[in-house]
């Protein structure tokens, strides 16, 4: 029997999204997207709202506008240094900020790609659906054995295979070479094995109740963080 509370979510979130896309109002899209992940942060205590974080915060807004409005003050990549080194000075003091700063390094990334072709921000949005939902109904209907069930205790062999040929075949459908589109189609289940891994380490669920059965938004979307990455790497 197929959870209602994981179905119905998923076509509101889906229609909320098509609406922002054909209404081309992608980038109000990514400010509540930005948002409610910033939501997930705080409310899974990932993250603690203080000076130095606000901060932080209007630093990286501020970098993104500059870069919106042709300010290139900043390449993407060398954005990406400077959170690492962020992340090497705190090490000591902040001891999971790995995790946050990554967040935000593929913020940044996937807003490089919505600016360039938002064509390219939705398709992931999209394969991230296609490959979630080929994963829980085949895992579900198959079932079979777990691959990693100390980090992530639904992950089955079945549903993994099958929801990255889902999405492999697509991509090579859609003009993609065969490589970019195995290592893809593989980062999809990294992404979420990451966020499962953070997850347990917390001792956490889901990172907020935003979305029902889904968690928040960051339990929804885990698996495209690592294929912006990709995306940023070897096609802008």
């Amino acid at each position: 029997m197929v959870d209602r509370n994981r179905i119905t979510p998923s076509i509101v979130i889906l229609f909320f999204i098509s609406c922002f896309y054909f209404l081309n109002l992608d980038l109000i899209f990514y400010f509540f997207f930005i948002i409610f992940i910033l939501y997930d942060l705080v409310f899974s205590n990932t993250i603690k709202l203080n000076y130095s974080f606000l901060f932080f915060i209007i630093l990286c807004f501020l970098l993104i506008l500059l870069n919106y409005f042709g300010f290139f003050l900043i390449n993407e990549f060398i954005f990406l240094f400077i959170l690492s080194s962020f992340f090497f000075l705190s090490i000591k003091k902040y001891k999971n900020i790995f995790f946050p700063v990554s967040i935000f390094s593929i913020l940044y990334l996937g807003f490089n790609i919505l600016f360039i072709e938002k064509n390219l921000f939705f398709l992931i949005i999209l394969l991230s659906f296609i490959n979630d939902t080929s994963a829980f109904f085949s895992g579900k209907i198959i079932k079979g054995p777990l691959i990693i069930p100390k980090i992530s205790p639904n992950k089955t062999w079945s549903g993994t295979t099958i929801s990255f040929f889902c999405t492999f075949f697509l991509l090579n459908f859609l003009g993609y070479n065969f490589l970019f589109s195995f290592f893809t189609s593989i980062s999809f289940f990294l992404g979420d094995i990451y966020f499962s891994y953070f997850k347990r380490h917390q001792n956490i669920k889901d990172f907020s109740n935003l979305l029902g059965g889904h968690g928040g938004i960051l339990d929804r979307f885990d698996s495209i963080f690592f294929p912006i990455f990709l995306f940023n790497f070897f096609i802008i």
